[in-house]
């Protein structure tokens, strides 16, 4: 004899509205199969595959499905708030970042020692191709010139602000990883560029060094001195650790067989940052590895803030 199915109307424990952790989710899982199993009653076929469907969704999944349920009008309100608060941490940490470079400026004559320093020092010991021979290849082809130093311009902010927005629409949990990760690079870097301010390499004209952008008119930069940005903070190269956090993200959160291309970005990134003379192979070399120290601190912050409540979850 089989047991009867819970009412009609009666409300069912779900994972993704499950707030007291996976071992609870597991339980309610395991319930739905017995009660799926042991009915054969037609008329519920279709809820009993809908619970067997909710409880083989991943973790990930469950979390993201917490943010596209319709929205009543008061939980639509808390996924305003909670908006507004990520895009007012995201300026400020914006503000940060352009107000810690600013402040960091005055020490040219240091950044320049330091610059020509790092040069002989990777010549001699991390035997790397010279930069110097990938800024001549450029200029001798005018059009792949001008397409990197496009790139370097006008690239680095829309797909990091792209990325994360799309990451807060469609898969929230990856996005607060991606956010902190993001975060703490940008604020080592800060550091870094107090610590040890360096000259880019195409200020170091007297040692070999092209300015490749200026030599096609499309330089993002002033003289030095002369504009808001502070452009003896070379190391680390946060256009290269923020590239190789958007492809990571975007791999890890897409499900296209050809969602590995991203991982060029990184790569193209990296030739257009030396190949233009805005950075040293070191420089993002340093970055790569502030992403891999920051990325195991984002996932603990990550776990920790998925052991609370998600404050917007019941409004």
């Amino acid at each position: 004899m089989t047991e009867p199915l819970p009412g009609r109307d009666e409300a069912l424990p779900s994972v993704e509205h499950d707030r007291h952790g996976p071992q609870t989710a597991k339980t309610h899982c395991w319930r739905r199969r017995r009660i799926g199993t042991r009915s054969r009653d037609a008329e519920d076929l279709h809820r009993i595959r809908m619970r067997r469907a909710t409880c083989q969704m991943t973790e990930s999944d469950a979390l993201d499905m917490r943010f596209s349920r319709p929205l009543s009008t008061g939980r639509g309100s808390g996924i305003a708030l909670d908006a507004t608060r990520e895009l007012m941490f995201v300026l400020l940490v914006a503000v940060v970042y352009f107000g810690g470079r600013i402040v960091a400026k005055g020490q040219e004559s240091m950044a320049m020692a330091h610059a020509l320093a790092l040069h002989r020092w990777e010549q001699r010991w991390l035997l790397v191709p010279n930069e110097i021979h990938l800024q001549r290849w450029l200029i001798d082809n005018p059009s792949v010139a001008q397409i990197a130093n496009g790139y370097y311009g006008l690239v680095h902010f829309p797909i990091t602000i792209g990325t994360l927005v799309w990451l807060y629409a469609n898969r929230r949990s990856i996005y607060r990883i991606t956010r902190t990760v993001l975060t703490l690079v940008t604020i080592a870097g800060i550091g870094l560029a107090f610590m040890f301010p360096l000259a880019p390499p195409r200020l170091l004209t007297d040692s070999g060094f092209i300015d490749v952008a200026a030599r096609f008119g499309q330089s993002v930069y002033g003289e030095p001195g002369t504009d808001a940005a502070n452009q003896f903070a070379a190391m680390p190269s946060l256009h290269v650790g923020w590239a190789i956090v958007i492809a990571f993200a975007l791999v890890a959160a897409s499900r296209s067989p050809i969602r590995w291309l991203w991982l060029l970005h990184p790569l193209v990134t990296t030739l257009v940052v030396v190949g233009t003379a805005n950075h040293y192979w070191s420089d993002g070399i340093i970055a790569a590895i502030l992403v891999v120290l920051a990325l195991p601190v984002a996932t603990r912050v990550d776990r920790r803030h998925r052991q609370r409540p998600v404050w917007t979850e019941h409004l």
